[in-house]
């Protein structure tokens, strides 16, 4: 009698953590992946990433000495998105940033549908660092409030390089 019991006990606790230690280390191998593609875009471009954020197999990160915003959407199983995006800007070659939100439905219902860094260059084109995008199948996650604090980082930065150019 004290033998089955102790089978089924280990069974039982068997089919509860196999599964428990699967998804963890599935979890872990991604975010390891991750972090292995943002370091090899930050050793390629000889970076030295003062400010950083990860979240949902997406990265912003800015080097204050040399003055480079670094952004990367990574592709995964579960994203839209067939390949890694890398988008690396000069802040001495932007004019100023937005955030741009896309709702759907109306003000007390509203749905983030996308969310957006404008970016505007000083040749007049812009570039769009994308923070939140519902066909993604990302939970929404206090993109709003990370897109603002990224807003604030590089707008910091722009006025601290114009503030150098009027002093020399």
């Amino acid at each position: 009698m004290d033998h089955s019991f102790i089978i089924v006990s280990l069974i039982v606790v068997g089919l509860v953590a196999i599964p428990y230690y699967l998804f963890i280390s599935a979890g872990t191998s991604e975010t390891k992946k991750i972090a292995l593609k943002i370091k090899k875009v930050v050793l390629e471009n000889n970076l030295q990433i003062s400010q950083d954020e990860r979240w949902n197999h997406k990265y912003i990160g800015i080097d204050t000495q040399q003055k480079v915003l670094v952004f990367l959407k990574a592709a995964t199983a579960e994203n839209a998105v067939s390949q890694d995006t890398v988008q690396i800007l000069n802040l001495a070659h932007v004019k100023n940033c937005l955030v741009i939100e896309h709702r759907k439905g109306n003000k007390a219902n509203a749905v983030l549908e996308r969310l957006d860094l404008q970016i505007h260059l000083i040749n007049g084109t812009s570039q769009l660092l994308n923070f939140y995008n519902l066909d993604d199948n990302d939970a929404e996650d206090y993109e709003v409030q990370r897109a603002e604090k990224w807003k604030t980082i590089i707008t910091t930065q722009l006025r601290a390089g114009a503030s150098v150019k009027r002093a020399a």
